[in-house]
């Protein structure tokens, strides 16, 4: 499991949810939280596709993001930036780390910053809480 803050930049128009993303199995599940709990939203890599809410959309988790949010990052790397330190450019992806914190006698990335090379999205994860394997 990996909590925190993404904090997304397009357009110069800024955006912040905290988010927990749970990975098992090629399948991701992530779940998106507003500011003051104002909303919450449970998004699932099944075997039926993509389900938001428990209702089933047509598209991949990226293009439902970007015709949400307007904004995507590489959800299925940040494992291997984390924990593999894979901080090289992935397709259509700058990745920076800025921050480093330790835990458990290993240090693991805190801040990480993505800019999409093509389009003007910026994001920043705030990383808070790890767990490996869960």
């Amino acid at each position: 499991m990996i909590a925190g803050k993404i904090s997304a930049t397009l357009n110069g128009n800024n955006k912040m949810v905290d988010f927990e993303l749970y990975h098992k199995n090629e399948r991701n599940r992530l779940i998106l939280k507003g500011a003051l709990g104002l909303f919450q939203m449970e998004i699932k890599q099944s075997d039926q596709g993509l389900l938001v809410d428990g209702k089933l959309m047509k598209l991949s988790l990226a293009k439902w993001m970007r015709f949400k949010f307007g904004w995507h990052f590489p959800i299925s790397e940040l494992e291997n930036i984390i924990f593999k330190h894979h901080i090289s450019t992935l397709e259509k992806w700058q990745i920076k780390i800025s921050k480093y914190q330790v835990i458990n006698t290993i240090t693991y990335p805190k801040l990480i910053r993505l800019q999409h090379t093509r389009n003007p999205i910026k994001i920043k994860l705030l990383i808070r809480q790890l767990n490996q394997g869960v």
